[in-house]
């Protein structure tokens, strides 16, 4: 079960929000916290420095490979900028904290699509809801010390 800061149970109406990597109760703007069987790792999020395209991270030697992690967001706005930022920053931070859960400390092979949706309420508001889908690998690394070039390494 969740709660918010405020006690109350965290209802759909009210909703969360996740702002550098902490997750908030709409209603009231405080921290959400998780208790019970449920209860979050106490692992932080990938760094951000640690999450690339490419299929190892340079100057480190991929030791795991955890599996897949997603993540999909969506905004809506008056601008198409405000849309897609919001979407991308929530998305890449539910990916750091996903592949964090799944044991890794690095995210390599990120892949990004966007989309959009016309029509709805959103319309009415000022434009049509954007999305952004991430995809990559979350694996754990470690400096490579052994090699004088920065090259990727896998171990």
């Amino acid at each position: 079960m969740q709660t918010c800061g405020c006690g109350l149970v965290k209802q759909s109406r009210a909703g969360t929000s996740i702002n550098e990597g902490v997750e908030t109760c709409n209603n009231c703007g405080k921290p959400i916290h998780n208790v019970g069987p449920l209860a979050p790792l106490a692992r932080p999020p990938v760094d951000v420095a640690r999450v690339t395209t490419l299929a190892a991270l340079p100057g480190h030697r991929i030791l795991a490979a955890h599996g897949t992690v997603s993540m999909l967001s969506g905004s809506s706005g008056l601008t198409a900028t405000t849309k897609g930022n919001e979407a991308l920053s929530g998305a890449m931070t539910g990916l750091r904290w996903a592949a964090s859960e799944m044991g890794g400390n690095a995210i390599v092979g990120l892949q990004c699509s966007s989309f959009g949706a016309a029509g709805g309420i959103t319309s009415a508001f000022g434009g049509d809801a954007v999305g952004v889908l991430l995809l990559g690998t979350a694996v754990t690394v470690e400096a490579d010390t052994h090699s004088s070039d920065a090259s990727p390494v896998f171990g």
